[in-house]
């Protein structure tokens, strides 16, 4: 059996609510609810929601996952602050080279948001993902527990890093703020970032005209022109690409006061009209 930590922890997850928004059999989902009520000794006629809203509740308090803090960044960074506009783009568990960025916020800007919770420490990890951010974003901060912030002030001084403080009531507040580095640009890690059409379209504001070649070697080719442009460049189109990626999933589903807790899960999922219909469905259901 789960603890009521991990089964809480494991709610807030794409994999568990990709069934829910498409109406299929939420076997995880409800698994996972069950422990959850059990745990928290709610009734048993409580709704899906009441149990996500106390899960939610309970992790604040006692177990600040991972998630906890990409919601508050979210909810102040994306929604608060950039208001989730269509020139905006908030990309959530994003590869980078060998690391994947927590938080991805690009618009005329691009800043990474690397999340430290309590459990983690600074070392050598946090220095392998720093150096693959800045081979692809000028900006980058790490958000730690305000009882932590000291050590990574320390940890990262003489750096471009930006320190960000989560604090008591779930404030979020710039200790230290991030310093545009543009120096490490990696041509193959920008690469990287994009879709396929995404690179053709990238190469085509560059070129003009480019190649028609084939699904075989259409990688190799294309890296190949990359490869052309100057990598400072380069970065530029590629960060147009990105902020393409705009939310574009039904806007009530991170709008709606009720479902804060799920809105950096649903920025994510993006779920259109019928979707979010049926997560409203589901959530409203006997746990």
């Amino acid at each position: 059996m789960l603890s009521l930590e991990r089964a809480a922890s494991g709610l807030f997850s794409t994999a568990t609510f990709r069934p829910v928004i498409r109406g299929q059999r939420a076997v995880r989902a409800e698994g996972l609810l069950q422990i959850v009520r059990d745990g928290l000794r709610l009734p048993r006629d409580v709704s899906h929601l009441d149990v996500l809203e106390a899960a939610y509740a309970s992790m604040t308090a006692n177990y600040r996952s991972e998630y906890v803090y990409r919601n508050l960044i979210t909810n102040r960074i994306f929604l608060g602050r950039h208001r989730a506009s269509s020139g905006t783009a908030f990309l959530n568990e994003f590869r980078v080279g060998a690391s994947v960025a927590d938080c991805v916020l690009v618009n005329g800007h691009a800043t990474v948001y690397e999340i430290k919770t309590e459990l983690d420490r600074p070392g050598p990890r946090l220095q392998s993902q720093l150096d693959s951010y800045y081979r692809a974003f000028p900006l980058v901060n790490v958000v730690v527990h305000e009882a932590h912030v000291p050590r990574y002030v320390d940890a990262l001084e003489g750096t471009a890093v930006g320190v960000l403080s989560v604090g008591r009531r779930w404030r979020l507040s710039v200790v230290r703020p991030a310093i545009e580095r543009m120096d490490e640009f990696d041509t193959k890690v920008l690469f990287n970032l994009l879709r396929a059409g995404e690179v053709e379209q990238a190469l085509h504001a560059w070129f003009g005209e480019i190649p028609d070649v084939p699904n075989g070697i259409r990688y190799r080719e294309h890296f190949t022109l990359a490869q052309r442009i100057p990598p400072l460049r380069f970065q530029s189109l590629v960060h147009g690409q990105l902020r393409m990626r705009g939310y574009r999933g039904h806007p009530a589903a991170i709008l709606s006061p009720r479902l804060k807790p799920l809105r950096a899960l649903l920025v994510q999922l993006q779920p259109n009209v019928a979707q979010y219909r049926y997560l409203l469905d589901w959530l409203e259901r006997a746990a």
